[in-house]
């Protein structure tokens, strides 16, 4: 076996079957220096630059911006896929190398005739182009098991084989990737490990994928994106304090490596979500420091400003992200609601026009423009835009941030017909939501049929009995039909309630007026 880098003996070999002699001394001269220089400087390579060196990872990061080198060591390094859930990132990794040994391989027989000079010349010039192949673009890499990486995106899978585990997590195909994974977790590495605990957690197992994170040491620098990603989980369920624990020794040192920026940018936002705003401006800052030209940084940055209500700041950070990730809609919708807020209710309107252009399916990009569009009071756009939201079959979640502005619209319109059936239809569609019944409730009201108001309000209750909105608005209606009793026993509900203070104030003045009406004293 002779190393990567060194091929010498094999152009030596090269140079005595040569059957018009050897080279001239100049010739040789000018290959020993020439490979010299080579090997020297393939030594002071770190692993990082080695890995850029090997064929196969270097087709891996020009394929897939979301893959990039962590040194784990003056000898070895991760290839590292990044997958995102907004706002925050979690890591797999496509496997740990080292360089390894290859064989020399033997010199290709020349078939066809030509002149010595030529002969020569071409000798000269396939050897010269060998060694610096070798020498920058074919160090061999092996991982934790000795195996070189496999092919990126390899168009043949085999559910048996773990190196197709590779290509399914670059396509997203997680719940085959988690069962090839499952099947070979005796004979698992290290870093295939922290892929099979993600993949758990994916699949809802979270305790399991916290045990096998939980192996892996915090004391060795090593196993940095183990503990990345049981800062993520903890971040996730809400142990913000242990999250920080374990993120906050990964932004140490003078590493400008990626896996810093992610640290940095997952404490501020962390930060963020504990209200800890100008603490979370600090690493914002640190990132753009450290990283300027990352638009990730820019965009934590700007969430941040965002936050703080500082929207000429947000501008400043969020319009070149939006430049740059043209397709991605959310950046426009963060800049329209910088302008909004700033007055620059046609600017904001738009930039959402673009997001809707771009995005058409997008539920939340027709909601915010909706919504923007009555904020101007321009309440036929408004209403267009809402309607189209709902045409998307919004979730109940999406819906739920569509009615009260809708509502708000066909109310301001007077379309009481519009009104009767949206919100009819909402029940049918969602009957075991206690908000449909609400809308419904609301509706039945406003146009004075008490008796189904009532009705509704009692299965939004029924629904879920904490809504305290429903319980007002029943022991209003009740009270006012003259069904004191149960009024009154439905105020107790509400008094013994999480309600607050003010509301349960105005309960207590109904439930007086209520016994002053019937003569009775309040029990």
């Amino acid at each position: 076996m002779a190393s990567t880098c060194v091929i010498m003996p094999h152009m030596k070999t090269r140079i005595r079957k040569s059957r018009h002699g050897s080279l001239s001394t100049a010739f040789l001269a000018l290959l020993l220096s020439f490979g010299v220089h080579g090997l020297a400087q393939a030594a002071d390579l770190s692993p990082e630059d080695l890995a850029r060196n090997n064929s196969t990872i270097k087709r891996w990061l020009e394929k897939d911006r979301r893959i990039f080198l962590n040194p784990v060591s003056p000898e070895e390094v991760e290839v590292v896929l990044i997958r995102r859930t907004e706002p925050l990132s979690f890591l797999f990794i496509m496997g740990r190398y080292k360089q390894g040994q290859q064989e020399a391989t033997a010199a290709k027989p020349t078939v066809a005739k030509v002149k010595e000079k030529d002969r020569l010349f071409k000798e000269v010039q396939e050897a010269s182009a060998s060694l610096l192949k070798d020498s920058t673009r074919s160090v061999v890499l092996l991982d934790e098991k000795g195996e070189p990486p496999p092919a990126a995106y390899a168009t043949e899978l085999d559910e048996k084989s773990l190196n197709s585990a590779f290509t399914l997590l670059c396509l997203g195909e997680y719940g085959r990737a988690r069962k090839i994974l499952q099947v070979n977790q005796a004979n698992l590495s290290q870093s295939m490990l922290i892929n099979l605990a993600m993949l758990e957690a994916m699949n809802g197992n979270v305790k399991k994928a916290e045990e096998i994170l939980g192996r892996f040491s915090q004391e060795d620098p090593a196993n940095a994106t183990a503990q990345f990603n049981l800062a993520y989980l903890r971040m996730t369920q809400g142990k913000t304090k242990y999250a920080g624990s374990l993120l906050k020794p990964l932004c140490e040192g003078e590493s400008k490596g990626r896996l810093k920026l992610l640290s940095l940018i997952s404490l501020a936002r962390l930060s963020l979500f504990e209200g800890k705003g100008e603490e979370a401006e600090r690493y914002a800052q640190q990132a753009l420091a450290d990283f300027p030209d990352s638009l990730d940084s820019l965009d934590t940055a700007g969430d941040i400003a965002l936050a703080a209500r500082n929207y000429r700041k947000a501008i400043q950070y969020l319009t070149p992200v939006a430049q740059a990730r043209k397709s991605e809609t959310r950046y426009l919708l963060k800049l329209a609601e910088a302008h909004q807020e700033l007055g620059e209710t046609d600017r904001a309107i738009k930039l959402l026009n673009q997001a809707c252009d771009i995005e058409p399916e997008s539920v939340t990009a027709h909601l915010a423009l909706g919504k923007t569009y009555l904020a101007n009071k321009d309440f036929l756009p408004a209403r267009l835009q809402l309607e189209r939201a709902l045409e998307l079959k919004p979730g109940i979640d999406e819906k739920r941030k569509i009615f009260a502005p809708f509502i708000k619209v066909l109310n301001t319109m007077n379309d009481d017909k519009a009104l009767d059936k949206w919100t009819a239809l909402w029940v049918k569609e969602n009957p075991d939501q206690a908000i449909t019944h609400y809308n419904r409730g609301w509706y039945l009201t406003h146009i004075e049929k008490n008796v189904e108001a009532i009705a509704a309000y009692k299965a939004a209750l029924k629904c879920d009995a904490k809504m305290n909105t429903a319980r007002y608005n029943l022991i209003y209606l009740l009270a006012k039909s003259g069904q004191t009793e149960e009024a009154r026993q439905e105020g107790q509900l509400f008094l013994n309630s999480t309600g607050s203070a003010a509301d349960k104030k105005q309960i207590e003045s109904m439930l007086a007026s209520i016994e002053k009406l019937t003569g009775k004293k309040k029990p």
